[in-house]
């Protein structure tokens, strides 16, 4: 599922210098404009510092961010010099310097100038000024970003308000507000509300902006990660693909967020196991993000750790350890043997040590999975679940029929408490793992459970996929030879550890 969090930025548009540049402006065209102002005006008029500020705006951009806050700061000192605190020149810098902080993780920083802003938008323009809720917006953005949740709601919600009395329903602030809204309650899991506020959004900003505006794509992208989360893949995929169509038109195939949806659509293609379609979006996405990021961000390891679970469910074994060990050797160089992403790579290790019958290498790799997400995000979270999963897979291959047993049932009991029976009917890493458990239960000699598992894992293979879809198809012709007595099989057709690995590991994709 694609649950987002390392790359995905709440979107807040803001009336500041950085709007009296056409869209096609650049550091260059900054630098030359900030020489030609100086020139004409001298270094501490207002015009000066407003190009400073332009020149700050495009070096963020870039993600060149010592150097635009050194460009910020210059520009906040000229302001206040000349002006008051609380002009409104100086605090929509402040704001995009806030701003600045915010990406790049100085929350600290970040909250205290918004702080500032606000209290001096307040003053100056009123509670209920369209800037004074803008810089409650960016707050709200920082909580979310910062996961303090609780505030993130509260600041939300008060800007919105605001917003509808002041801007109207469907205005472009508004509905930006909503989306983001929508966005704190994917986070928190509250999907329907999420779905319920990504819907209005994506309605409004098609009524205001139009199809082809920039905000109308994003919000579209973060309904169709909703759909994802909710397991609707269908909707997601329509979603995605609708995105990435007027993304790659008007922002570029390489840029950043054309790129994001391409890596979303590659984590919906492998959960529906359209393998050809997920190889195409996950290279794609690779090669962008290697065109415009560092080798070792975050995105390109993880497109690489992607690219191995795609290989191994093509059975393209050689090429998929190939993959996963080139990932795993950046992780633990970049981030260390206990991060997050090091030790989801190893899960995914596992499935591949399966099948290739390095059962030690897969049981060793396995248990460090499990003992390491357990640790760091729970023995219930997806992740933690598919480790689980993964090792009862490996216990299968060793005949320890009774601890995969246990393992596959523990796994189903937490799904069905934490999502609900409904949810779990056509979710994918829960369909995987009861098929599995009638693998177990068939070799115990317990045919009446072993086809119980396998028609209600069918019932939502088809519900999912179709009746002629491979996994379907597989499932039907086991649940034949399991009612004929001529069936002996283990934990194959689509539910071994590498199936396993490729539905429950989707939280990296996106």
């Amino acid at each position: 599922m694609a649950t987002k969090t390392s790359n995905e930025q709440p979107s807040a548009s803001l009336d500041t210098a950085a709007q009296v540049l056409p869209p096609q402006s650049n550091v260059a065209k900054a630098e030359k404009k900030l020489a030609q102002v100086e020139q004409e005006f001298g270094p501490d008029h207002e015009m000066t510092f407003h190009a400073v500020h332009i020149l700050a705006l495009q070096y963020a951009d870039q993600a060149e961010y010592p150097k635009a806050e050194e460009l910020y700061q210059r520009a906040l000192q000229g302001y206040e010099k000349i002006n008051s605190p609380n002009s409104t020149a100086a605090l929509d810098l402040k704001h995009d310097l806030g701003n600045l902080y915010n990406r790049i993780g100085k929350f600290q920083e970040a909250e205290a100038i918004f702080l500032s802003v606000l209290e001096g938008s307040e003053k100056a323009l009123g509670p209920e000024d369209k800037s004074t809720l803008q810089t409650l917006c960016s707050l709200g953005s920082l909580y979310l970003l910062a996961k303090r949740f609780d505030e993130c709601e509260k600041v939300y919600l008060r800007a919105l308000q605001g917003q509808e009395k002041i801007l109207g329903p469907d205005s472009a602030h508004t509905l930006q507000t909503v989306d983001n809204i929508g966005i704190l309650y994917l986070k928190l899991g509250r999907l329907a509300e999420a779905e319920k506020m990504c819907q209005r959004a994506l309605l409004g900003m098609v009524k205001t902006l139009g199809q082809d505006d920039p905000s109308t794509f994003t919000t579209a992208v973060h309904l169709a990660d909703i759909y994802d989360e909710q397991g609707k893949l269908h909707e997601a995929e329509t979603l995605y693909l609708r995105a990435l169509e007027g993304q790659a038109k008007f922002l570029g195939p390489d840029h950043r967020s054309t790129l994001q949806t391409v890596h979303s659509l590659c984590g919906v293609y492998l959960q529906l196991r359209k393998l050809s379609d997920a190889e195409e979006m996950c290279l794609r996405a690779l090669h962008g993000y290697e065109k415009i990021l560092p080798p070792t961000h975050s995105l390109i390891l993880t497109s690489i750790s992607n690219l191995g679970i795609i290989y191994e469910n093509q059975d393209k074994l050689a090429e998929a350890e190939e993959t996963y060990l080139r990932a795993l050797d950046l992780k633990e160089k970049a981030y260390g043997k206990d991060d997050l992403s090091t030790l989801t790579t190893v899960k995914n290790m596992t499935g591949l040590y399966y099948k290739r019958n390095k059962l030690q290498e897969a049981d060793a790799a396995c248990r460090r999975a499990v003992e390491g997400l357990g640790k760091l995000l729970g023995n219930e979270h997806p992740q933690t679940l598919g480790a689980v999963t993964n090792l009862g897979n490996i216990c299968m291959g060793q005949d320890k029929l009774g601890e995969a047993k246990d393992l596959y049932s523990s796994v189903l009991e937490i799904l069905d408490r934490t999502l609900g029976v409904e949810q779990t009917r056509t979710y994918i890493p829960y369909l995987d793992t009861l098929q599995n458990l009638g693998s177990v239960y068939q070799k115990q000699g317990d045919l009446d459970a072993a086809e119980a598992a396998y028609s209600k894992a069918l019932d939502g293979y088809q519900a999912v996929f179709g009746s002629n879809h491979a996994t379907s198809q597989r499932i039907t012709w086991r649940l034949l030879l399991l009612r004929s007595g001529d069936a002996d099989c283990g934990p194959g057709a689509g539910g071994s550890a590498a199936a396993a690995a490729a539905s429950t590991n989707n939280a990296m994709v996106g």
